[in-house]
């Protein structure tokens, strides 16, 4: 059963607080010292005065980490959903935070528990091909094994469905934050998996200025669905960010065209030299195609 706590371990936490994360000489902490889960303690302690504790419901708590911006005038607010497994620290989105910020935009990061594991194998499983010509033995394996994928299928919907509850809630949550600190242009970006969630959360709430992609992954059911998805009216604008490696650049090519198909209109994609997934050393790249992208569409509109 996936547990009903997908977040912060708030109280478990408190009684048992984690030890002081190791160091590198340079005082850094080093990324193979996260603690077990999302480490929101540990985070916490480490930049206190970014530290922002959210309440996605009442039995729940997420830590979100907030730069302001560090010039004037302000040119709104960026919410940053990290890939699924990393908290709101790793990888890129630190460096990314404060890269955006000395820009001008004030950031905030998101870490995000992973899927339950029955989740991510079966993404895994429709995402491997089937071999050319294999086929089931028997008409009985074959009933068999469609009996057993109803059944699972339920089981994972189920999951899903309450999974996604739960991210949405925390970017409810992250977005009525910022709000509340008198932000009211707002853009998302979704890394890696997050890409699909930013999508399906700006699609519901129509609240944010634009959605960004960032090496955006996503399985086939979920790429089928998103022309139409975003041929629809929608107010904000849509920014794919995807790195030059072969795979990558064919993969946001095939989305491209089929968004042009579907007449899917605010929608760019570039092409943009990093690492797969992004790591700290890509933070200023990303920062610097970001701030351009906005200050064009704040200046179109």
């Amino acid at each position: 059963m996936l547990s009903a706590n997908l977040w912060a371990q708030a109280a478990e936490n408190a009684e048992a607080p984690p030890e002081p994360a190791p160091t590198t000489g340079n005082g850094s902490m080093e990324r193979s010292s996260v603690i077990t889960g999302l480490g929101e303690w540990a985070l916490a302690r480490l930049y206190p005065d970014q530290a922002v504790w959210l309440s996605p419901n009442e039995d729940n708590r997420a830590l979100a980490l907030f730069q302001p911006e560090l010039k004037t005038p302000t040119r709104g607010a960026v919410l940053v959903l990290a890939d699924e497994g990393q908290t709101a620290d790793e990888a890129v989105l630190g460096p990314l935070r404060q890269a955006l910020a000395e820009s001008g935009l004030a950031t905030m990061t998101l870490g995000l528990n992973e899927p339950p594991e029955p989740l991510r194998e079966a993404r895994e499983e429709r995402n491997v091909p089937t071999p050319e010509g294999e086929e089931e033995s028997t008409q009985a394996v074959a009933g068999n094994q469609a009996a057993i994928n109803v059944a699972q299928s339920n089981n994972l919907e189920g999951l899903a469905s309450e999974y996604r509850t739960a991210v949405s809630a925390a970017l409810d949550a992250a977005a009525a934050e910022l709000a509340a600190r008198g932000y009211q242009r707002v853009y998302l970006i979704g890394v890696g998996w997050s890409a699909d969630y930013v999508t399906q959360w700006a699609a519901a709430t129509g609240t944010p200025a634009g959605v960004i992609w960032l090496a955006p992954r996503f399985y086939p059911q979920q790429l089928a669905a998103l022309p139409e998805q975003l041929a629809g009216e929608r107010s904000w604008r849509l920014l794919d960010l995807h790195d030059t490696n072969g795979r990558a650049d064919l993969r946001a090519q095939q989305r491209a065209g089929a968004f042009a198909r579907q007449g899917v209109a605010d929608y760019q994609r570039q092409p943009l030299p990093m690492a797969s997934p992004p790591v700290a050393e890509d933070a200023r790249w990303v920062a610097n195609r970001v701030v351009t992208w906005v200050l064009r569409q704040a200046g179109s509109g």
